[in-house]
């Protein structure tokens, strides 16, 4: 499913919420990834789990990740959303 099969469903349907579009992500890019050969860990696997950016970070570390990936799906009210956000937290 791409991007913009997401807007649509999200602007057609009010009752789809960032957590389930977001796991599903998640769920897609681990499949590919694995598949590619990497190693990877999910921080949840359902939608009825929540757990913080901060114990997120802390599996992370746990598991002596190389890359830790938040997803997430922002909303906006212009019909043509394009664009990615990137935040980058270096160890200093």
């Amino acid at each position: 499913m791409g991007f913009y099969t997401y807007y649509e469903l999200a602007k057609k349907n009010k009752n789809v919420y960032e957590k389930t579009l977001a796991l599903d992500i998640a769920q897609r890019l681990q499949t590919y990834l694995s598949g590619a050969g990497f190693i990877t860990k999910l921080s949840r696997t359902d939608n009825n789990t929540t757990i913080s950016l901060e114990e997120r970070s802390i599996m992370a570390n746990q598991w002596k990740a190389d890359l830790f990936m938040s997803i997430h799906i922002n909303s906006s009210s212009s019909t043509k959303p394009t664009g990615i956000e990137t935040y980058i937290l270096a160890n200093v």
